[in-house]
């Protein structure tokens, strides 16, 4: 068997598979197969060529990674059309140069006849990979994701990944081919890795006129949530209470357990210092309804749906919430919120006990103040058996716009910068609008002061409920968790308020967790973590074992904070799809590496907020996300490509897998209608 030498000088070996080699299809002794695979750049080997062998399959493999030149390996193999078993090429790449890289390979070949004067020849090169490691082989996928918007999930639209269509008969393989003979994938190399490469001529006779398109199986299936199992507090007569206490649109760079230097949160630098904080948590979307629906489910909005905003999109009544998890472990539950939106009409009653919205309020339109939400919890306890443990979801709206702190609370952020516009919805669309308004550096800084001063308003709320917790004897057995469910934008990205772009600023939330007896006090987590690990956390704490009938992506917190060393960052995914018509429509990954990729999937793509909404950061260099390595990093952008078309593939399966039907429009009464128009969720 010849050795041959690719573009590198690095030798390589053109082989037979092993008698042990998954492969589909014999070879054939009388088949001319393997010679000189990849042949480098040189030249082409000189066959030797048996009557039979009337084509010639011409292949290339050219390996890429970023600040690297690229090796192509090169090859032409004999193979005849005619033959009842199709030939089969096998090779073997060396990765050992690239250990620890993410590489992206490129397959690209074509089938020609030997004499095309006497028989030309149609088709398509069919491949086949896996990575090889020292724990066995790893099977890679040539997969993409295609959605031309005529299907129901009119969001997403457009291709990414990797097309490539099934060769028939080769399911236990599989082997694919793409239609303009071009496959790739990207893979992070571990150490003494090889890469297996089996090629086969795909004839026109072999798929038939309706190809299969390739679409793998999901990622996971279904078993339970990472975690550590029920930890509640040794001896304790009954399972810890659990509180989840979320601040609308709260940044989490503005509080001071994150480094902000203005003293806008006493009270949560105070909480942070007994519990564990997370420095890097995301919301899933970047405005309420899908943000909290995931944080309630679990599962991420291409699952759930609930994403679209004008006009509102209704949770789905499949999903198993929270508290409909807790209930069979004698768990009595209650939602508080001052964020009209979370509210019946839109499927957040699922699982509730209690319900108090700000639409059942009797006062003028316009959201309620801490005072009123904490005095609804005080209620709700202080009509409980303390034997039995409760579950509590918590939502107060400073500091959302129109940022109407107190005067009291303004004059101590008060900068004296002369704004011409007050923070409240009319003068902001007066001036311009929240995308791209025409003002004034020294606006944006008197809208800052302000969002600071309704900052520490909600930190001075979220105090007297931690005095409630103590007075109430819940405090010490329980699972409180303070969050928010998005961040807010001043104009880094052209826009203010939140819902418009996938920016640090809006995306990036705080999230600090007091585990039952104080567990893991005074922990600072790194590792990126999402707002939909909080279900299998909550599970994990209270020993609740719902049957959801689907996978939950997230894992338990606890893990990061127990074994931060050991706990391995995973990708994170969040979505905006702010419009029903799909006009505004982002997906976003931030990778192990801390590489975060935000993408155009909008039906409309013009109609982008700003060129500065999507592209390529490196967060751990540069957090506030400046500097764009688009054009820099061509293979770290496949990665993300590739890794947010698997994701949406999973969710597709998911979703029709357990979407029995539509969802209903949610049907908004008029007082409703009005509350929302007030923090301007009616356009």
């Amino acid at each position: 068997m010849a050795s041959t030498t690719d573009s590198s000088g690095q030798r390589s070996r053109a082989r037979r598979p092993p008698r042990t080699a998954n492969v589909r299809f014999p070879i054939p002794l009388w088949a001319l197969v393997l010679a000189a695979l990849l042949l480098g750049a040189a030249g082409l080997a000189v066959l030797r060529a048996e009557p039979w062998n009337d084509g010639i399959m011409n292949v290339s493999v050219t390996i890429s990674a970023d600040g690297r030149a690229p090796v192509v390996h090169r090859a032409q193999i004999l193979f005849s059309s005619s033959r009842k078993h199709r030939a089969m090429a096998y090779a073997e790449i060396d990765l050992e140069q690239w250990a620890g890289q993410v590489i992206r390979f490129d397959v690209r070949g074509d089938l020609q006849a030997r004499h095309p004067e006497k028989k030309p020849i149609r088709g398509q090169l069919g491949c086949s990979a896996e990575l090889v490691t020292s724990s066995g082989p790893v099977r890679l996928e040539f997969a993409g994701w295609q959605n031309d918007g005529s299907a129901d999930m009119g969001f997403h639209v457009g291709q990414l990944g990797c097309q490539s269509f099934l060769v028939p008969g080769t399911a236990d393989g599989p082997f694919v081919y793409a239609a303009d003979d071009s496959l790739w994938h990207v893979v992070r190399v571990p150490e003494n890795a090889r890469l297996q490469v089996s090629f086969t001529p795909v004839m026109p006779h072999h798929v038939g006129p309706d190809p299969d398109r390739f679409i793998p199986p999901p990622a996971s299936t279904g078993e339970p949530p990472l975690g550590l199992g029920a930890r509640s507090e040794r001896g304790s007569r009954r399972p810890p209470d659990v509180f989840v206490y979320v601040v609308d649109a709260l940044r989490a760079d503005h509080l001071g357990p994150y480094g902000y230097h203005r003293n806008t949160s006493p009270s949560i630098r105070a909480f942070a210092a007994t519990a564990t904080l997370y420095r890097s948590a995301y919301a899933a979307a970047t405005w309420t309804v899908p943000s909290i629906a995931s944080l309630l489910s679990g599962c991420y909005p291409a699952m759930h749906r609930a994403a679209a905003q004008f006009p509102a999109a209704r949770l789905p009544e499949w999903l198993v919430l929270l508290p409909e998890a807790l209930r069979p472990a004698g768990y009595r539950t209650a939602l508080v919120s001052a964020n009209a939106h979370l509210s019946a009409p839109f499927g957040f009653a699922q699982g509730f006990d209690e319900l108090s919205c700000a639409s059942d309020q009797d006062s003028d339109p316009g959201p309620p103040s801490c005072e009123w939400v904490n005095t609804r919890a005080a209620e709700f306890l202080a009509a409980q058996d303390p034997a039995e443990p409760v579950f509590m979801y918590l939502h107060t709206m400073e500091p959302h716009l129109p940022y109407a702190a107190a005067p009291d609370s303004f004059r101590r952020f008060n900068r004296g910068f002369s704004g011409r516009h007050q923070p409240n919805y009319p003068d902001l669309l007066e001036a311009g609008g929240l995308y791209d308004p025409d003002l004034g550096r020294e606006d944006v800084e008197y809208f800052i002061d302000c969002y600071d001063a309704c900052v520490f308003e909600a930190d001075r709320g979220f105090g007297e409920f931690l005095d409630l917790l103590r007075r109430t004897g819940r405090f010490h057995n329980s699972l409180i968790i303070l969050s928010a469910d998005h961040g807010e934008a001043f104009l880094e990205r052209d826009v203010l308020d939140h819902g418009r772009t996938l920016g640090r600023e809006e995306l990036q939330v705080p999230l600090i967790v007091r585990f039952p007896g104080g567990e893991f006090g005074g922990v600072s987590v790194s590792q990126p973590v999402s707002l939909i690990d909080l279900y299998p956390t909550i599970l994990s704490v209270t020993g609740a074992d719902p049957p959801t009938g689907y996978p939950l992506p997230g894992f338990d917190l606890a893990l990061p904070a127990l074994h931060p060393v050991l706990s391995r960052p995973r990708p994170i995914f969040a979505e905006l799809a702010r419009y029903g018509d799909n006009s505004l429509d982002l997906v976003c990954v931030i990778d192990e590496d801390g590489y975060k990729r935000v993408v155009d999937m909008s039906a409309v793509p013009w109609q982008l907020v700003s060129d500065r909404a999507v592209g390529l950061w490196d967060t751990r260099r540069d957090p506030s996300e400046r500097i764009d390595f688009t054009a820099l990093l061509p293979v770290r952008v496949s990665y993300h490509e590739q890794l947010i078309a698997r994701w949406l593939l999973d969710q597709l399966y998911w979703h029709d897998l357990c979407a029995t039907e539509p969802e209903p429009v949610p049907e908004v009464p008029e007082k409703l209608r009005r509350e929302l128009e007030a923090v301007g969720y009616v356009e």
